[in-house]
């Protein structure tokens, strides 16, 4: 604040006192707006105390005015300080700000495409090698500068340092795909800042703490030869240049901490881009299983597809050779096996030496990788794991060939961009940078990094779309006019877990994230009581669970302790022996905070695989934080958000708490947080309702004489005397009770609660869920229908199939209704049924049935749509035009392209029985005659159709006809305006006379 400073505030005259104040003097001052979100984001960042004028500037912000760089990048600087990797620091602001020194392969420059695949091939290996595995961009960056570095050192002869960075850099050009004056301009980017960031540090020549940073930083400079010197200083001091692994002494997971904090506002999630498509991708996996072998879960398998636009030369694609040919010219690498399919082809290529061994390929040769890659003399080692299972060298050369475009020209040949099912989509979750558009926001990437086109293929016993990914960005660009797309920059990739590393600096509650948390392993200890499985933000609903064992609140509490000396380190003036004002240093308690979280998250048991291959747990209980509801117009109904299943709550109330930094005040948890959670987990645990079970055969029953009579019938035990059938009985008792800590079985209650108190276990719970806890769960495809009854034959049980199915697909049906009629399925089933019950497994055939013929009659209401708009259900049925339309994934339906349909399709009135005719138009340009059908059979019975192109050529027009005016006004309710996955346009539905007027 000006107030602070007599003298400023002298000159101002005394009028202005606030930063908004000053700023409206001005000759042109801004406008409000672009102050207000000016003071907002520095505020989230951390560079000011709060987000209003009476903030005071933090260090960070005081930073900001010493370097000539984005805020972002400073906070990266003064984070790598603070945590002990200032150099490490450095260079990756270095980069960032400089740009990529790497070259840039275009058609346009090469003579012919030979010699445009020979520059892309070299360009692509430069970045992998580079990459190490790390799949980050500016860890790429770094290793580079490593590689500069030690050319550098054998360097000599006397000259100037510049002439040795120069004489470097051409030797690093020869060998790499790395523009030699891009590159110095990123070591001349280097210099500078350590230059500067030496000026920032204590002065003081101590053993305190405040001195490392100024002692690093120092290295760095003597590691690029003294630019701070002249040349005839340089040869009078003569000094040792330090080793690569004395300056940057940081392990890759301490970066990728160090990246995720610094850009944590800039957050994408990612996930399998055809996962919610299950069209496309049997399609694409049946394309691709065509290959001799099967090309399923081949790393080096992807899809070339067609054209519609030249159907014609679709034919060409038959011939083999023709097409590899193609792809040669295209890329550079010919494939080994090409197969033709309706609407792509399948293309393999030849596993490298290099990819065939699962491990790395510079760990392949121990001995070697021992003396190349030690990071005494190397930097920064290669990635030690596999992060991500990614597609091989030839899919990967092809996917940057077309250079982030769809569709590129071959010698006159269009050719498409090749796809893989195994994609990776990454969907940006910042809600203040998607303030325009609803539906979350597409990344793209540089398709010539590693981290461009990345993918992750698995097994086929493992779903897609089950596992979630993570990356962070230094900049994003709005890019795109049908759907907005962001471009980001400098991009990191993070393991779910990984994610966690961004809590340490990011606004919870401006960035509306929520916490999700399952039951634990088990036990009685804090690790083992609640487990953090899940993170998501509320503007987005874009989910990330994560697949290791994380305890939630031991796991929070160590990111509270992050997230609490960063901010003690932020408000803190510190000064050297001169009197002048130090910016950077190193907090040592900082640094062991951090290791333990990175432990806690690094070191984290991964889950076992359940039945369906997946790794993660549904979270049980969530806990959200949130700004404080606006008053007046702008008031959002927050709790009509949330499904009935999802607990929301605010942790801590930021006006009843002053923080220094608001942006930084801690994670609240709730108190009772693990018996919440155990209290959600016994709704969802069910255990076994039969009373006996054979031991041999696992046959289950209700009564003693179903059971017996299946012995007497299978011999599976002795039942021939009254003794051996009292023992039978025995043996047939089921476990009813088996301890949640250790496992021990037991056949009653008193037995398994008498084992709880003398071992203290699940202590920390009371009674009544101790013995909910402690019922074995039932697996989901163990149905009762499937028990023995008194009335079933003994080894039939046939009598009944038929009703078991009945029942199942009753149950399917309730399942998908129920859920847009939570309201009214719970009031009918707590009138039809006497109980609160909502599992619908649990209720008769002719309570199913009734529900279900009460939704179609409209006695049961659907619930109020979002937002408070309650008279919608009413418009349409009156002819209104305020038309509902589909917003994104979130209405993405697993059939189809189009969303879920916002209400269930009317019955046909006889009395309205004239045939109506629906016009539809924009719809996609790749849509089939009978995916028309397909969609507009979900609203009634499709007499007729038609498809045809627009002679514009970018969409398609067609219209359906039905046998009642309510199926077409049904239709049109549903299409017109409604959004489609992956097209830019939103549809146009209109009714009309069948004879084709309009």
């Amino acid at each position: 604040m000006v107030t602070a400073d007599v003298e400023a505030k002298s000159r101002l005259g005394g009028v202005a006192s606030t930063a908004g104040q000053i700023l409206m003097n001005l000759p042109e001052p801004p406008s409000e707006w672009n102050v207000t979100s000016a003071i907002r984001e520095l505020g989230e960042l951390g560079a000011l105390s709060e987000n209003s004028d009476n903030a005071e500037v933090t260090v960070l912000g005081r930073i900001a005015l010493w370097l000539p760089l984005d805020l972002t990048l400073c906070r990266l600087i003064w984070l790598g300080a603070l945590f002990g990797c200032a150099p490490e620091a450095i260079v990756l602001a270095a980069a960032i700000s400089a740009g990529s020194p790497f070259s840039q392969p275009s058609r346009l420059s090469a003579k012919d495409n030979a010699e445009f695949c020979a520059e892309l091939r070299h360009c692509v290996d430069t970045r992998r090698f580079l990459d190490g595995g790390h799949f980050s961009e500016p860890l790429m960056a770094l290793r580079l500068f490593c590689s500069w570095a030690r050319r550098l050192s054998v360097t000599t002869g006397r000259v100037p340092h510049s002439a040795k960075w120069i004489n470097a850099t051409a030797s690093l050009a020869e060998t790499l795909a790395v523009d030699p004056q891009k590159m110095g301009n990123f070591v001349n980017y280097v210099a500078d800042l350590a230059l500067r960031a030496l000026d920032m540090c204590d002065a003081e020549r101590s053993e305190g703490s405040q001195s490392l940073v100024r002692e690093s930083v120092f290295g760095l400079i003597k590691l690029m030869r003294r630019p701070d010197l002249s040349y005839k200083e340089q040869r009078q001091r003569n000094e040792r240049p330090p080793r690569l692994g004395e300056v940057f002494t940081a392990d890759a997971e301490k970066l990728y901490a160090l990246l995720a904090a610094a850009f944590s506002h800039q957050l994408l999630i990612g996930k399998h881009k055809y996962a919610e498509k299950p069209r496309a991708l049997d399609g694409m996996l049946e394309t691709l299983d065509q290959l001799p072998g099967s090309g399923v879960a081949d790393q080096n398998a992807v899809l070339l597809p067609f054209l519609e636009r030249n159907k014609e030369d679709q034919l060409k694609y038959q011939d083999r050779e023709w097409t590899k040919d193609l792809v040669k010219r295209m890329a550079g690498v010919e494939p080994s096996a090409v197969v033709a399919a309706d609407r792509s082809v399948a293309l393999r290529f030849a596993q490298e030496e290099a990819e065939q061994a699962d491990q790395p390929s510079w760990m392949q040769n121990k001995d070697a990788a021992a003396r190349l890659h030690n990071p005494m003399f190397m930097g920064l080692e290669p990635s030690r794991r596999r992060r991500v299972r990614v597609l091989g060298s030839g899919p990967q050369l092809c996917m940057a060939s077309a250079g982030g475009s769809r569709i590129i020209s071959i010698e006159g040949n269009d050719v498409a961009r090749v796809i893989s099912p195994y994609e990776i989509e990454f969907l940006l979750v910042n809600a203040s940078a998607n303030t325009q558009n609803r539906r979350p926001m597409i990344g793209l990437f540089s398709e010539l990094n590693p981290v461009g086109n990345i993918s992750h293929v698995v097994d086929p016993t493992v779903p897609l779309g089950s596992d979630s990914f993570a990356c962070v960005a230094s900049e994003l660009m709005v890019a795109g006019s049908g759907r907005p797309a962001v471009r980001a920059f400098d991009v990191t990739y993070l393991a779910p877990e990984q994610v966690l590393y961004a809590l340490m600096t990011l606004h919870a509650r401006t960035s509306n994230i929520q916490l999700g948390f399952a039951l634990g392993a088990g036990g009685s200890t804090d690790d083992a009581k609640a487990a953090l499985s899940a993170m998501s933000f509320l503007k987005t609903k874009v989910p990330i669970h994560f697949s290791k064992q994380l305890p939630g609140r031991a796991t929070i509490d160590e990111i509270n302790e992050v997230r609490s000396l960063v901010l003690q380190n932020l408000t803190d003036t510190r000064k050297d022996f001169h009197g002048d004002g130090v910016l950077l240093w190193q907090d040592n308690d900082a640094i062991e905070a951090l290791q333990r979280l990175i432990a806690r998250i690094s070191l984290a048991t991964p889950r076992e695989p359940d039945r369906d291959g997946r790794r993660t747990l549904a979270p049980l209980r969530w806990v959200r934080y949130k700004e404080p509801r606006k008053q007046g117009s702008e008031a959002q109904a927050d709790d009509d958000d949330d499904d009935d299943d999802v607990d929301s709550m605010d942790i801590v109330d930021s006006a009843a708490i002053d923080w220094d930094i608001k942006s930084l005040e801690p994670l609240g948890m709730p108190r009772d947080l693990e018996q919440q959670v155990a209290q959600k987990a016994s709704k969802e645990f069910r255990g076994f309702e039969h009373n006996f079970e054979c031991p041999d055969c696992g046959e289950r029953f209700r009564h003693w004489e179903s059971c017996l009579k299946h012995y007497e019938k299978t011999c599976h035990l002795d039942v021939s005397s009254p003794t051996a059938i009292e023992e039978a009985k025995k043996l047939s008792r089921p476990v009813r009770y088996s301890c949640l800590e250790c496992g021990e079985p037991f056949t009653d209650w008193p037995r398994c609660l008498e084992h709880l108190r003398a071992t203290g276990h699940l202590s920390w719970l009371g009674a009544k869920l101790q013995r909910t806890l402690c019922i074995p769960q039932q697996f989901e495809d163990e149905d009762e229908d499937d028990w023995e009854d008194d009335d079933d034959e003994v080894g039939g049980g046939s009598s009944s199939s038929k009703e078991a199915s009945i029942k199942r697909d009753l149950v399917e049906q309730v399942n998908k209704v129920r859920r847009k009629h939570k309201k009214g399925y719970n009031s009918y089933i707590m009138k039809a049924a006497g109980t609160t019950t909502k599992d619908p497994k649990r209720h008769s055939v002719e309570i199913l049935r009734g529900f279900l013929e009460g939704v179609s009659s409209g006695s049961i209401p659907k619930d109020k749509d979002r937002g408070g708009d309650d008279g919608r259900d009413d418009r349409r049925d009156s002819g209104g035009d305020d038309l509902r339309r589909g917003d994104g994934p979130d209405d993405q339906r697993a059939g189809g392209r189009l969303g879920p349909s916002m209400s269930s399709p009317s019955p046909p009135n006889p009395r309205t029985s004239e045939i109506v005719r629906v016009y539809l138009s924009h719809l996609p340009d790749d849509m089939e005659a009978d995916e028309l059908q397909a969609i507009a059979g979900d609203h009634g019975t499709v007499l007729a159709h038609e498809l045809r192109v627009e002679a514009q050529g970018n969409y398609k027009s067609g219209w359906v006809e039905y046998a009642t005016r309510l199926e077409g006004e049904a239709c049109v309710h549903e299409l017109h305006r409604r959004w489609l996955e992956d097209w830019g346009m939103p549809l146009q539905a209109h009714l009309g006379p069948p004879d084709g007027g309009t």
